[in-house]
C-alpha cells in the first residue's frame, strides 16, 4: 500500500466503491480495486448486492492476500448509499452484452449516472 499519494490522479480517488454481487465481471473487477488501493492509496468500499457467502470469502482472501484494507457494505437502498457517501469513484463492472439486454443491465448505471456526483468506471467484460 502506498504511504501517501504519489499520483495526481491518487489525490481525486480517494475512496473507491464497487457495486459487487458476486458474477463474473464482479471477480474480475477485484483486480481494478485492488490496483487503486496499491497504486494511488483508495480507500475500498466494496458494495455488495448479492447472496453468496462464498463470494465475500473470495473477496476476503484476495484484498487480505494483497494487504488491502477495504470495507463491506449491503445497503438496502443503493443509490441512496451511494449519494450519502459519495465515493470519489464507483466502478461498475458490467458483462458483455448488446441490444435491449445491454440497455435493460444499464439501468443502474444510468440510474447513478443521474443520481450522484461520483464519477464512474464501467468496466464491459
Amino acid at each position: 500500500m502506498v504511504d501517501e499519494p504519489s499520483y495526481e490522479l491518487s489525490f481525486s480517488l480517494r475512496h473507491v466503491a464497487a457495486v459487487l454481487d458476486g458474477s463474473r465481471a464482479s471477480l474480475r473487477a477485484l483486480s481494478v480495486l485492488k490496483d487503486f488501493a496499491q497504486r494511488y492509496g483508495s480507500r475500498i468500499t466494496v458494495i455488495y448486492q448479492g447472496s453468496d457467502d462464498e463470494f465475500l470469502a473470495l473477496v476476503k482472501e484476495s484484498m487480505s492476500k494483497a494487504g488491502i484494507t477495504y470495507t463491506v457494505e449491503k445497503p438496502s437502498d443503493l443509490l441512496e448509499f451511494i449519494r450519502i457517501k459519495a465515493p470519489d469513484l464507483l466502478v461498475l463492472p458490467l458483462e458483455g452484452r448488446t441490444g435491449a439486454e445491454a440497455l435493460e443491465a444499464a439501468g443502474p448505471i444510468l440510474s447513478a449516472l443521474a443520481y450522484t456526483e461520483s464519477s464512474i468506471l464501467v468496466l464491459r467484460y
